[in-house]
């Protein structure tokens, strides 16, 4: 349904790439990114324990099943400068140690 909205459409006109909710579903994030190339307002950036599991949940960065290196070597490739959501949804009571190890990562990579 994103990609019949967006196509031929303005470059004002784009998606939030919630690469955890495509892994869910089975699809590869970095297919998908370059499917929304030139529409990617957004990310929601997770890793995920498993992929197309619906009851998947997020993990710290680099311990999941997400080739996140690659993602974000396809971000860089499209010169992405959207907002960058860390998203995770696991360990809510306490989340923000989890969290550090993701931004560490990031700053890693």
């Amino acid at each position: 349904m994103v990609l019949a909205a967006i196509k031929n459409k303005s470059d004002r006109i784009g998606a939030c790439a919630d690469i955890g909710h495509w892994t869910r579903s089975g699809l590869d994030p970095v297919e998908c990114l370059k499917k929304l190339e030139g529409h990617i307002k957004s990310s929601h950036f997770k890793d995920m324990n498993l992929m197309n599991d619906l009851e998947a949940h997020t993990v710290i960065f680099g311990e999941g099943v997400l080739d996140i290196p690659a993602i974000l070597a396809e971000l860089d490739n499209q010169n992405f400068d959207g907002v960058f959501t860390i998203e995770y949804e696991y360990n809510w009571e306490n989340s923000v140690p989890d969290i550090k190890k993701c931004v560490e990562y990031l700053d890693s990579h």
